[in-house]
């Protein structure tokens, strides 16, 4: 098994953590799927993790607003 460590922002508050697992996991398959090798250190950024946060609550209020 092969093992990767990668150099990544880190949740400072003690209550982000899955906001930043989500955005780290969306960074990381973006570069795999673009061939890329990028710092995710630099990709993941408190503004990124607000900014995400922001979307992910616009959606779920859009969802249960959607009428099945």
């Amino acid at each position: 098994m092969n093992w990767f460590f990668f150099n990544v922002a880190s949740n400072s508050t003690g209550y982000d953590c899955g906001i930043y697992v989500i955005c780290v996991a969306e960074d990381l398959c973006k570069n795999f799927l673009a061939s890329k090798e990028t710092s995710l250190k630099d990709k993941v950024t408190e503004e990124n993790i607000q900014q995400k946060r922001r979307a992910l609550k616009k959606l779920i209020l859009d969802l249960g607003q959607t009428k099945t």
